[in-house]
């Protein structure tokens, strides 16, 4: 395992109808809760739009590590109550602290996006 892949988990998302994405979730972050990730890969699930985020459900389950309640544009964080992932759109609050996975540094256009749609992500 290079450097790299110790610091990061590259991640792929692809969203039906919007192009492919790949960010890196830094482990640092939340150490525990992207190794679950990671081992649960790949994800399959729905994801939908709603108040400037996008959110999608995992079964994934793990405790609170570094979770915050304030996040920036292109933020990915995972609910550790309910496992839920969510992809913020613009700066926003959360409702409860949410454990920050990474960031996504080149947002596409989301206006297109239905108000529920498939999603997939897999390791790069």
């Amino acid at each position: 395992m290079n450097q790299q892949n110790i610091e990061y988990l590259g991640v792929k998302i692809d969203i039906s109808d919007i192009d492919i994405i790949e960010c890196r979730l830094k482990r640092v972050n939340a150490p525990l809760c992207i190794q679950k990730l990671e081992n649960s890969l790949p994800i399959i699930s729905r994801v939908i739009k709603r108040n400037d985020k996008l959110i999608f459900n995992t079964n994934i389950s793990c405790s609170r590590e570094r979770a915050k309640s304030y996040f920036q544009k292109g933020d990915i964080a995972i609910d550790s109550s309910s496992g839920n992932i969510t992809i913020y759109l613009k700066e926003s609050a959360s409702t409860s602290p949410e454990n920050l996975l990474g960031n996504i540094d080149k947002l596409p256009d989301f206006s297109t996006i239905r108000l529920t749609a498939g999603i997939k992500l897999e390791k790069i």
